[in-house]
């Protein structure tokens, strides 16, 4: 025809959608990578926070120390892994604070300022990353506590009201509870 040329096939435009750059996988692959190098980030932010600040850092294993102390005194029979997942619990809901407490804030200006896609994808992997720093130091720290208070303050029987030898029931009360557990045959 006059006037219009034919291409040959290798001169055509590709289509937009077969571009590679522009795929699904491409930008997963990206977010996926943009994610894991804040995570490595905020791991070593936590590890140079840590060395320091090193009494906030003992503060915060201290506290967790206690709270596993309490844990294992009131469980003597609880097992390790038990303990481990109260322990793991409670740390992870302190980092959470902690670390995530200001992500949500419209005053704290994190919105405003990460605009661009992946930097904010790279913020939540560094706070995900100081995350996983703080709730597996101070877990360490808690399940430590625990085994201590199991060992050294754990409770051998649980308390009962019901049994005339407990020694948290007055003397009247065991009188009665001695004459209930005789007409009960025990």
């Amino acid at each position: 025809m006059p006037g219009k040329e034919i291409q040959p096939v290798s001169d055509k435009q590709p289509d937009v959608a077969a571009q590679p750059d522009d795929s699904l996988m491409s930008h997963l692959a990206q977010d996926a990578w943009a994610i894991g190098s804040g995570i490595g980030r905020g791991l070593k932010k936590g590890v140079d926070e840590a060395v320091d600040h090193p009494g906030q850092t003992a503060l915060r294993l201290g506290f967790m120390a206690g709270a596993g102390l309490l844990l294992g005194a009131a469980q003597a029979r609880a097992g390790l892994l038990r303990l481990g997942v109260e322990a793991l619990a409670v740390s992870s809901a302190l980092s959470a604070y902690r670390n995530f407490s200001d992500a949500f804030s419209p005053m704290s200006g994190a919105g405003a300022n990460l605009l661009d896609r992946q930097q904010r994808l790279n913020k939540t992997g560094e706070r995900v990353g100081e995350f996983l720093f703080d709730a597996t130091l101070m877990t360490a720290a808690g399940m430590a506590g625990a085994k201590v208070g199991q060992k050294y303050l754990g409770l051998t029987e649980p308390m009962s009201l019901y049994r005339p030898e407990s020694q948290y029931v007055s003397s009247y009360d065991r009188l009665v509870l001695e004459k209930m557990n005789q007409y009960r045959g025990y």
